[in-house]
């Protein structure tokens, strides 16, 4: 016996090496067995391995990784033995995320676009889904506000709805959620699947008209590993991008003024008094007062960005785990704003024994967000009004004539305009304010303007396999978001010195019980069959708050019970939403694929009659590639599968009690006596229901070239229809308009995703990922009516209107047609302020009938943008790698009414013989003259790293990189603002594209390092 066992022992010989891809980078985590036993090892983070073998001579070690092709080396008694994995694409396959499962992407016959987290959490923004603009086909992202932490609006394959919320449902871990992707931490995100046609969408029923986005968050390793930890830490510095609009200083003013008059062949003094007065404003503001203000130089300053992570991950056999927290710090450019956050993350997964699997993951995030505030609105559209020859606190040669208007004016106060109405010149008193607006500086930093959030999303499950095949999984998890809002006005802050407070408060609480079965039976080689059934129920329950007070009578006590009390009111709400889904894939041979799903919503949100809807889906594939009459040019096409689908979905976002008649509270005078009571405010409809979304979908996905060239094609046409409209009723009812299912919309479109390795060697590699978008969108029915006019609320004194018109997209810019404005000689008065154009133009009478009136207004354009694309390069040479990403949005217009402001100050008038040879409209602004071409091709990101050589890092991993985000913007059209996707949100889909006070895009330069170990 001790003879035997010194035999064994002497054999017994230990094999080291190293494994690596092929573009010589090490592979941690690579299994490798002795072929025929359970003798076992994993590679540590440099790909570096040591396992003993019982002959040395004679076995096999097998390699495997997940998504590399197994590989077996004979040991031939080498005692070191090197290895190169090659990628299995069908074994990547196995990770893309399906509603409600995973399934091969080789197998997929829906729309799923997917992209993996590699180093996406190292791009300096504060949310997951900007890391994700330019990078996803017909998945528009668009950075409607450079407010530091604000929402991007978010459309998959074009807008879907007139009166309900058009945002894709976020998916995370399995988890629909109520909220946004500001809820996710990019460094937390493994991957992002975008479902995109109906068919795919179908599962998710009555929330999957607008998409589906799903969130797969990081897990720890099952292999044995130790404990990994991971840091991701960068910081930097924000500049503002674009120069936007450029005004005359207030030094060029008299040279321009007497030019102009040269010109016009007038003196400037003469028969025109009020041309004189107007003169008399250019000499003061550039000789007198010497104040050469630049209050978008005050407005916008320097940034800065700083985002820290840790994670822990590891486990064992039985139990893996992964847990992380984080912090982004972001000042914005535009001074006050501001944006702080914390990530919280742990998920743990353990299998109890070969039959029960138990998980539980937990997210936390707490943020907190300062805005800058003009007005009511978040922009910066006051600076465009300032008179530049106003200073921002008075000084000691513009305090005296400012006392002339306000006597308890001091140095070191904030100087408005209405300061400088009494301006002495040559013995006489003339007013030289601009506009009546407050001074933009001071609308800023003496109001507080503060939102904080804390927001939960936790979620347990268990998993019983009774037989095998068949899989039991139960779920039930919460989310919560707590909203805190406050905002204070001081005594600075306006001109007349009013104070006014707010505050808000809104609580939501969501809570998820899924059960779901998934049967996958072993039917042989040739047949592959899945089932899948189950149940949910979602209840999500709101408690709003929200109070204003005015008149405080000091700035220091900002509570509101310091001043006095003007309304406050709160609100509850709930909504009840019961599902029962099923579907079932198949597929023969690998080649015949076919998925069948449905689902069945009942929401509390719709009318009695109509609760309940059903969400059907098919689609087929077919794997040409895989078929025998294909063998002869399989050296060159590699895979080609074409694929259909069509399938059913819908959009419950019309908010809570729309399909009810509701009550609001209202006084009466019964009896000489003031009773409270309430009044009817909405019709019910007892057959209110969803909007309805039909989609068909064709493409094929192509491989080329051992799959270095992969290109997918998708087609597709939906159509919605149910539209949620108000239509007018009789007033008989006490009632004007009632919410009710009518008209229709479609949206044709087609993508295109193209994946190049272009250059694979040793030392250097290169690809190409490019993806193209178009999609067209058109009314088809308006529920009897040919178009609806609307127009933005709140901006009244520069009117706007858009158009929605059957035939027409959705939304369009509508108005008058300029035809020429004013020319300089018609005025009296043209440089006041010098650059400033007239208000009053000239405009064409269409329809021929001598007079301008509503029927003189067209359509003038679409917010929507024709095409879009994104392209993304990876370059690694060596221990160097080069990420750069461009976008490109080609067609969009927005209304750009900053220009208006910066225009709308010149208060001259026409001369006689002018003022009645001209059609004349008031405002610019209804005749479409800022519609503006908004076209752009933006250089995203640029990110350069460099990995420290392994000899130097024994046992851990660093690599140090540097980026850029928003580098440059090259501009097609005639945009002049400072972002063209800068848009004003509004209740309503019918009205986009209206630019109001956007505030600046910024440009970030970061510094950071990923250290592992």
């Amino acid at each position: 016996m001790q003879l035997y066992g010194m035999a064994i022992f002497a054999q017994t010989k230990i094999v080291t090496g190293q494994v690596i891809d092929v573009t010589n980078s090490p592979l941690p985590g690579v299994n490798i067995l002795v072929k025929g036993t359970t003798i076992g090892c994993i590679t540590d983070i440099d790909g570096n391995y040591s396992i003993s073998v019982p002959d040395l001579a004679t076995d096999i070690l097998v390699f495997s990784y997940i998504g590399f092709t197994q590989k077996e080396v004979a040991c031939k008694g080498q005692p070191k033995i090197n290895v190169t994995l090659t990628e299995d694409q069908q074994q990547l396959d196995e990770v893309v995320v399906v509603g409600y499962g995973v399934q091969k992407k080789s197998h997929l016959t829906g729309s799923i676009s997917k992209i993996k987290n590699e180093n996406l959490g190292q791009l300096p923004v504060s949310r997951a889904d900007q890391a994700l603009v330019g990078k996803l086909a017909g998945v528009q992202i668009q950075n409607i506000s450079a407010q530091s932490g604000a929402s991007p609006k978010i459309q998959i394959r074009g807008i879907g709805s007139i009166s309900a919320d058009t945002n894709p449902l976020i998916v995370v871990d399995g988890y629909p959620i109520p909220g946004d992707l500001s809820d996710v931490d990019m460094n937390d995100v493994e991957s992002i699947e975008v479902l995109k046609d109906a068919a795919s969408a179908a599962i998710y029923g009555s929330r999957g008209a607008n998409g589906i986005i799903i969130v797969t968050t990081r897990s720890g390793s099952s292999e044995g590993s130790k404990p990994t930890i991971r840091i991701n830490s960068y910081g930097g510095v924000k500049e503002r991008l674009l120069k936007g609009i450029q005004r005359t200083r207030p030094e060029d003013w008299k040279i321009k003024a007497e030019q102009i008059y040269a010109e016009m062949g007038r003196p400037i003094s003469g028969a025109h008094a009020s041309m004189v007065d107007d003169m008399k404003k250019v000499y003061v503001a550039s000789d007198v007062l010497g104040t050469q203000t630049d209050w978008v130089e005050e407005t916008i300053k320097l940034g800065y960005i700083q985002n820290h992570q840790i994670s822990v991950s590891g486990g064992s056999k039985n139990v893996n785990y992964y847990a992380s927290g984080s912090f982004l710090d972001e000042k914005g450019i535009v001074i006050t704003d501001r944006y702080k956050k914390f990530n919280l993350n742990a998920k743990v997964d353990a299998k109890i024994n070969d039959k029960l699997e138990f998980g539980v993951n937990v997210n936390a995030v707490v943020d907190s967000q300062r805005a800058y505030r003009s007005g009511s609105q978040s922009n910066i559209n006051q600076v465009f009004r300032d008179a530049m020859y106003i200073p921002v606190r008075h000084t000691a040669e513009t305090i005296e004539w400012a006392r002339l208007s306000d006597p308890t004016l001091n140095i070191g106060d904030y100087a408005h305009e209405y300061h400088f109405s009494k301006v002495p010149y040559n013995g006489e008193y003339i007013s030289v304010k601009n506009a009546g607006g407050n001074n933009g500086i001071s609308t800023t930093l003496e109001r507080n303007d503060r939102t904080g959030y804390i927001k939960a999303l936790g979620n347990i499950y268990l998993q019983y396999q009774p037989v095998k095949g068949l899989i039991l999984k139960s779920s039930f998890g919460g989310y919560a978001s707590m909203m805190d809002y406050k905002f204070y006005q001081s005594s600075l802050a306006h001109n007349n010195g009013k104070t006014s407070g707010q505050y808000k408060t809104a609580k939501v609480i969501d809570w998820l019980n899924e059960n779901i079965a998934t049967y996958t039976p072993n039917l042989g080689e040739n047949h592959s069959l899945s089932i899948l059934a189950g149940y949910t129920v979602q209840k999500t329950t709101g408690y709003n708050s929200n109070m204003t007070a005015s008149d405080f009578p000091t700035d220091n006590i900002q509570t509101l019970n310091a001043g006095i009390i003007n309304s406050g009111n709160t609100t509850e709400y709930e909504e009840l939403l019961l599902s029962a889904l099923g579907r079932v894939t198949y597929s023969y041979k690998g080649k015949y694929l076919a998925s069948v799903s449905s689902r069945w919503d009942g929401s509390s949100r719709f009318g009695i009659n109509n609760k309940w809807g059903y969400f059907p889906s098919v689609s087929l594939g077919w794997r040409i590639s895989e078929e025998s009459f294909f063998t002869p040019v399989k050296k060159i096409i590699d895979e080609l599968k074409i694929r259909a689908s069509f399938g059913a979905s819908g959009n419950k976002n019309i908010g809570n009690y729309q399909a009810f008649g509701l009550l609001s509270q209202s006084n009466a005078v019964i009896n000489n006596k003031v009773t409270p009571g309430y009044t009817q405010i909405s019709s019910e409809n007892k057959d209110l229901g969803w909007e309805r979304t039909y989609q068909y979908n064709g493409g094929f996905d192509l491989g080329m070239f051992n799959n270095r060239l992969r290109i997918n094609l998708d087609a597709y046409y939906t159509i919605t229809d149910k539209l949620l409209l108000e239509r007018e009723i009789s007033s008989m009812t006490g009632q004007t308009n009632q919410l009710v299912n009518m008209g229709k919309m479609s949206n044709t479109g087609y993508e295109i995703e193209i994946t190049t390795q272009n250059i694979q060697t040793k030392d250097f590699s290169w690809s190409t990922s490019l993806n193209i978008a178009q999609n067209f969108n058109k009314v088809l029915n308006l529920g009897g009516v040919d178009k609806i006019i609307s127009s933005p609320k709140g901006e009244e004194k520069r009117p706007t209107y858009f158009v929605t018109e059957v035939g027409k997209p959705l939304v369009q810019f509508y108005g008058f047609v300029v035809e020429k404005e004013i020319p300089n000689e018609g005025l009296i008065s043209p440089v006041w302020p010098v650059d400033v154009k007239p208000e009053l133009v000239h405009v064409k009478d269409l329809d021929g009938n001598g007079k301008i009136d509503d029927d003189d207004m067209v359509a003038q354009g679409s917010p929507y943008p024709k095409v879009t694309w994104g392209m993304t390069n990876d370059l690694k040479w060596k221990d160097f790698d080069l990420n750069v990403v461009v976008q490109g949005s080609h067609g969009n217009k927005v209304f750009n009414i900053d220009e208006h402001y910066a225009q709308s100050q010149w208060n001259g008038k026409l001369l006689p013989e002018y003022q009645n040879s001209y059609n004349n409209i008031k405002h610019k602004a209804s005749a479409c003259w800022f519609v503006e071409d908004a076209s752009f091709i933006a250089i995203r990101s640029i990110n350069l790293g460099y990995t420290l050589p392994k000899n130097i890092m024994k046992n851990c991993s660093l690599r140090v990189y540097a980026s850029i985000y928003n580098p440059c913007y090259f501009l097609l059209g005639d945009y002049k603002g400072y972002n063209p996707e800068g848009i004003k949100s509004f209740d309503t889909p019918l009205i986009d594209g209206y630019q109001s006070g956007a505030m600046p895009l910024a440009r970030t330069y970061t510094l950071g390092f990923n250290f592992q170990f």
